[in-house]
């Protein structure tokens, strides 16, 4: 039976996208971003940028241990499954937990509450008072 993609390919074609996210990835963020008008949501953009340029990279070293596990182990072994789940368990968490350092969400402070006290009774109009003389 004849593959889908054949080998050769895959292995041109995945870093290939990699290596273009790495590249196109900061000029995408920052084409999308510099159109918000919020100064909060624009001190963010080279932070966003430069994450989505580094996930390209993180990308392509992911998948070279990938492919040296299973090269290594056989595509069947349970053994390989195993490590390459950990693996990535532990590279999303540590993707996750970058993000939230480098890029932190940033918003405006929120408008105060009316307070729940009960509402104060109508004043009466202030009149001019006669001064003593």
């Amino acid at each position: 039976m004849k593959e889908l993609i054949p080998e050769e390919q895959l292995y041109f074609w995945v870093p290939a996208v990699c290596l273009a996210l790495a590249v196109l990835g900061p000029f995408l963020v920052w084409a999308y971003r510099r159109s918000l008008r919020e100064p909060w949501e624009r001190t963010l953009t080279l932070r966003y940028a430069l994450f989505a340029g580094m996930v390209g990279l993180v990308l392509l070293a992911y998948w070279k241990v990938y492919n040296a596990l299973e090269d290594f182990y056989g595509l069947d072994s349970v053994k390989a499954l195993g490590l390459n789940l950990v693996i990535a368990l532990a590279l999303g968490l540590c993707l996750r937990l970058f993000f939230n350092r480098v890029c932190p969400v940033a918003r405006p402070s929120p408008v105060p509450k009316a307070s729940k006290a009960r509402p104060a009774a109508p004043s009466r109009p202030r009149t001019a008072r006669r001064r003593k003389v």
